[in-house]
C-alpha cells in the first residue's frame, strides 16, 4: 500500500495476431471506418488483398492492412507502454504534375529512401483541357486588369518558370524518374479519363498535386485519402495568388506555402501544414520574386516530407480554411504599388 507502483505494463499481442473480430467495434472494417469518420478523412475503400500486411514472423492477413494503418497512432501509443515497435504499412503515393521542369522535378529528390511511405508513380499531365467558357474568362479578366496588367503578366511569366529554373537547378522530370526508379506515365490532361485510369492503377493512398491548375473530383477522389496540394502562399489571405508580389503589395517582408488538402474550390480545402518563409530581398524585384521562390520551394519539400512521414495524424490535425482573399494578374497600377514597397522594404534591411 504504502509504496510507489511502476508504470504500467500491459501484454500486447503481435500485430499479426489480430484478427478483425478482436478489434474494438467487432468489424475491422467498420472500425477503421468509424475512425477515419472522427478524424475528418474520406471515407476509405476496401483494400485489395493483394496489398495486406505482412509479418516478418506470422502469416498474411489482407484484410488488416487499412485497419491498421487507420489505427496506428493507438498502437504507437500502446507500444511505446509495452516496449515494442507496431507494424504499418508503406503508403503508395503518386505525384500528379503538369510540368516537365517544376515543382514535382524539384520536390522529387525530398520523398526518396522513407520507410512510412514510397513514391510509385508521376504522372505527368502534358496539356490543359480546356473548359468551357475559357477563352470568356480570359477575354474578362483582361478587361479587369487592363492591356498594361496582361502585359504584366508576360513579364513575370519567366520570373516563376525559366529564371527558377536555372536558378534552383530544376531538372527534367523524366531524366529525375529513370534514375529514381520510379514510374513515370504521360496523359493528355489533368482531368483527362487516361488521368483518372492511371491514379486507379497506381492504387494509391494519397496523391500529391505539384504544379497543376484546377483538379476535378473525379481525379481528386480516386487515391483512398484524398489529395494535397502545395500552394507557394499563405492560406487563405492569398488564394490564387503567384508568390511573393502579394505580400509585398500588401507592405509584408513574409511569404510562405500552405500544404493542403483538394476539394471542389480552388486553394480552399483544409490547411494540413504551413509555414512563413521571409522575401529575400535583392537588388531588383525580378531577382527578389526568384531567389525568394527557390526559399519557398526548398522549404515546402521539406514540408511534405515531414507530412507524409506522419500522415494520419498530420490529417487528423487538419483545420478548415477561413473567410479568404482570391488574387489574380496586378494592374499595373498594383504593379507599381509592388515595385515602390519592394524598394521600401529592401532599403530599410541595407546595412
Amino acid at each position: 500500500m504504502g509504496g510507489a507502483r511502476g508504470p504500467l505494463r500491459l501484454p500486447v499481442r503481435p500485430l499479426h495476431g489480430l484478427h478483425r473480430s478482436r478489434l474494438p467495434g467487432g468489424d475491422g472494417r467498420r472500425t477503421s471506418e468509424l475512425r477515419h469518420r472522427r478524424a475528418g478523412l474520406p471515407r476509405q475503400q476496401h483494400p485489395d488483398p493483394s496489398r495486406g500486411t505482412t509479418h516478418p514472423s506470422g502469416p498474411h492477413h489482407p484484410g488488416l492492412a487499412h485497419a491498421a494503418y487507420s489505427l496506428l497512432p493507438g498502437f504507437q501509443r500502446l507500444a511505446w507502454r509495452c516496449g515494442q515497435q507496431p507494424i504499418s504499412p508503406r503508403m503508395r503515393v503518386v505525384i500528379l504534375t503538369s510540368a516537365a521542369r517544376g515543382t514535382a522535378s524539384h520536390h522529387l529528390p525530398y520523398l526518396l529512401g522513407s520507410e512510412r511511405f514510397q513514391v510509385v508513380q508521376v504522372i505527368h499531365a502534358q496539356g490543359h483541357a480546356a473548359p468551357k467558357g475559357r477563352w470568356r474568362k480570359k477575354l474578362r479578366k483582361i478587361l479587369r486588369i487592363g492591356p498594361l496588367g496582361a502585359w504584366v503578366g508576360y513579364r513575370m511569366r519567366p520570373w516563376y518558370s525559366a529564371d527558377l529554373q536555372a536558378l534552383a537547378r530544376i531538372q527534367d522530370l523524366n531524366a529525375l524518374c529513370a534514375q529514381a526508379g520510379v514510374a513515370l506515365t504521360n496523359t493528355p490532361a489533368v482531368n483527362h479519363p487516361r488521368t483518372v485510369q492511371a491514379m486507379e492503377d497506381a492504387r494509391a493512398d494519397i496523391a500529391i498535386s505539384l504544379g497543376n491548375g484546377y483538379i476535378g473530383s473525379k481525379v481528386f477522389q480516386v487515391p483512398r485519402l484524398g489529395m494535397l496540394n502545395i500552394h507557394h502562399e499563405i492560406l487563405p489571405a492569398y488564394q490564387n495568388a503567384q508568390g511573393v508580389i502579394w505580400p509585398l503589395y500588401n507592405g509584408s517582408a513574409v511569404t510562405g506555402y500552405t500544404i493542403h488538402r483538394i476539394d471542389k474550390g480552388i486553394d480552399t480545402g483544409a490547411i494540413v501544414q504551413q509555414r512563413e518563409v521571409p522575401i529575400h530581398f535583392q537588388p531588383t524585384l525580378r531577382a527578389t520574386v526568384t531567389h525568394t521562390m527557390r526559399d519557398v520551394l526548398d522549404a515546402s519539400a521539406a514540408g511534405l516530407r515531414q507530412v507524409l512521414d506522419d500522415l494520419p495524424t498530420h490529417l487528423a490535425l487538419a483545420r478548415p480554411q477561413g473567410p479568404g482573399t482570391k488574387w489574380t494578374t496586378p494592374t499595373f497600377r498594383q504593379y507599381l504599388r509592388i515595385l515602390r514597397n519592394h524598394r521600401a522594404l529592401r532599403d530599410q534591411r541595407r546595412p
